[in-house]
């Protein structure tokens, strides 16, 4: 069933998402910004080594929004589509945290698992959340995304949205969506609401289910 939102949460805030080379960049000076919310993840997502590889490609292509690429790769084997990087990472992953909607649509009619996990446990939905890639996140959802899924550090959606300061639209989505457990602990024993006041102003957000959730 489609979600409805007010304008206002339905902004597209237009924020350029972090692209691949600056990922490994950032991800070579300081390993520990890529750890699956606040799982040991000792690899990240890797740049694609193998650039005639079609597999490779199809993740280069989901990450760039090269949807004619996308089409030529998945029209000669519709079976790349579940193709994944050393971690396990798969296209859908690289679509939703660049928040590139329409390959990400594309990608889950042609066969695309939802709810695909990666080494650590990541599942798109994860990804989106924590780049605050709102589109994408609210896309997954509307196809059935599991969104009180848990990596292997016991991290929620809604655990790595409230991680980053700026993932305000991603918040607002999740916290109005239904279904939503807002008292998860994590392997920290840490609830979302707990990571919100350490990370940032989103902790105000969590009046939208005022009395129900846990302050301590």
């Amino acid at each position: 069933m489609e979600n409805t939102y007010s304008d206002e949460e339905a902004d597209d805030v237009g924020a350029l998402l972090p692209n691949l080379k600056e990922v490994a960049i950032a991800k070579e000076k300081d390993p520990m910004m890529f750890v699956s919310g606040f799982d040991a993840d000792e690899d990240g997502i890797e740049p694609s080594k193998n650039t005639d590889d079609p597999g490779e490609r199809l993740l280069q292509a989901s990450e760039d929004g090269d949807m004619d690429l996308l089409h030529q790769l998945l029209g000669t084997d519709p079976g790349l589509v579940s193709y994944r990087d050393s971690d396990n990472y798969t296209a859908l992953h690289r679509a939703c945290y660049e928040d590139n909607l329409d390959i990400a649509r594309a990608l889950l009619y042609r066969g695309a698992k939802v709810d695909v996990r990666s080494n650590d446990g990541w599942t798109p939905l994860h990804s989106a959340c924590h780049w605050n890639a709102h589109k994408c996140a609210r896309m997954l959802l509307e196809n059935g995304a599991d969104i009180n899924a848990q990596t292997d550090g016991g991290q929620t959606p809604l655990h790595l949205a409230c991680s980053k300061g700026g993932a305000r639209e991603t918040v607002i989505i999740l916290l109005t969506e239904p279904g939503i457990q807002i008292n998860v602990l994590n392997k920290a024993n840490e609830t979302a609401y707990q990571v919100a006041r350490r990370s940032g102003p989103l902790d105000d957000l969590f009046e939208i289910h005022r009395p129900s959730f846990s302050r301590i």
